[in-house]
């Protein structure tokens, strides 16, 4: 069996090295499994290539399309680009996840012109990808803000509540969920907004943030295929088992 992992576009990563490096190891383990391995940037992944299964941490436009053509032809694509696609759509993503019953901040989406004037603590994101996000907590913070998005020639972003509370990262592989340590009725909480969300928007393999205030969890970020390198006790060694385990049992029909 065959199949070939795509890297993410740096100008897409947030943590670029260990996008790399689950991608890579992933990869190893996968080899240990007796699968044929290749790593690619989509750049230089062959249309003509025949393959079993294609794991992709790629987020842009032109390489869903690449994607989109494999699944035509009936491979199996993790993340599927659909999913990416609307995963990075924050504005159709956040109706989706409200939709669905998961409780996320409210969020609107604001041109920057109307953001000039500081009126209430916010957390500013871009409404077509997952970095570039800004706390705001005052009219300097604001401008700040704001000056790097006209440099980024953002036009509109996503106004989303701030919550205070306590910040809780989590990562998903299909039904498993890791999240970093904390009473056991958060984890049952977190659990079923965070496998309700990664139905929602049709992710298999993804993360994200909770800020948990009182006994509610608010999913501030859900993202596609993260670098598993941010909880403590959780390495990306262990990730890229499960997630190599996962992948087999996909080209096997297993799950």
């Amino acid at each position: 069996m065959k199949a070939v992992g795509i890297y993410r576009e740096s100008f897409l990563a947030g943590s670029p090295d260990k996008d790399a490096m689950i991608l890579r190891l992933t990869a190893e383990e996968l080899r240990k499994g007796g699968i044929s391995v290749e790593l690619r940037q989509y750049t230089n992944l062959n249309p003509s290539g025949r393959y079993n299964l294609v794991f992709s941490m790629a987020r842009s436009e032109k390489a869903r399309q690449k994607l989109q053509a494999f699944e035509s032809k009936g491979v199996t694509v993790v993340n599927s680009p659909e999913a990416v696609g609307l995963s990075l759509n924050r504005e159709l993503a956040y109706k989706e996840l409200l939709e669905a019953g998961v409780s996320i901040p409210k969020s609107e989406v604001r041109s920057l012109n109307e953001l000039e004037l500081f009126k209430k603590p916010l957390v500013l994101k871009r409404v077509d990808r997952h970095e570039q996000w800004f706390i705001v907590k005052g009219q300097e913070d604001l401008d700040a803000a704001l000056e790097f998005y006209r440099s980024e020639k953002v036009k509109k972003v996503i106004a989303q509540e701030f919550i205070d509370g306590s910040h809780l990262k989590f990562y998903a592989i299909d039904g498993k969920f890791f999240i970093q340590p904390c009473p056991r009725a958060i984890v049952a909480l977190t659990r079923v907004q965070a496998v309700t969300a990664g139905k929602a928007i049709g992710l298999e393999i993804y993360g994200g943030d909770f800020i948990v205030s009182g006994k509610q969890a608010y999913l501030v970020d859900l993202n596609d295929w993260p670098s598993f390198g941010g909880i403590n006790g959780y390495t990306q060694g262990e990730a890229a088992r499960e997630i190599a385990s996962y992948l087999s049992d996909k080209m096997r029909g297993v799950k």
